[in-house]
């Protein structure tokens, strides 16, 4: 299947921020999205700049975005869309992982609300796309996680993160 943009009046610049399921989305061989968002607007219609980092939650990617945005410097102009896929990691169950990546609901859509205002007030007319954390496979979870361990994360738990970043959305 292949997937077109029409033409753009003026080359745009997209940038994906996340963990590394963005990291891992340029990825031909998997199709990963942030690959298919590369084929649509690279090279005539813009520039997709993957900005994923493995592991990363909203908890560091919330003091590290103003750094990081100085980089974008090798942009002609500044995006005009931002996307954030965060969560996945945030999600991780707090009994089996105290303190290493969990990041609890409430200040995982903290750090999100301040990622968000800070591109807005950086690049005023960049929209930004916020993407919810993907439905995790409870039984194949369980199934590939070690017998002494279990797994790390559990749809329950992903899904209140996605409902709390869709009403961060919403407001």
């Amino acid at each position: 299947m292949s997937y077109r943009v029409n033409a753009i009046a003026a080359p745009i610049t997209l940038v994906t921020i996340g963990d590394s399921i963005t990291l891992f989305g340029s990825i031909v061989d998997d199709s990963g999205w942030v690959w298919m968002l590369e084929q649509d607007y690279q090279p005539s219609n813009g520039k997709v700049v993957n900005r994923g980092i493995g592991g990363w939650t909203s908890r560091r990617w919330a003091p590290h975005l103003a750094h990081d945005i100085l980089e974008w410097g090798g942009a002609p102009t500044p995006p005009d869309l931002v996307t954030i896929c965060l969560g996945a990691n945030d999600a991780v169950l707090p009994a089996l992982d105290p303190g290493l990546q969990h990041v609890d609901v409430h200040e995982y859509v903290a750090y999100l609300d301040q990622m968000v205002a800070h591109l807005h007030s950086t690049f005023p007319s960049c929209k930004v796309l916020l993407i919810t954390p993907p439905a995790v496979n409870n039984a194949l979870t369980f199934e590939s996680a070690q017998p002494t361990a279990g797994s790390l994360r559990e749809n329950n738990e992903t899904g209140q993160y996605a409902v709390a970043l869709v009403a961060l959305g919403e407001c």
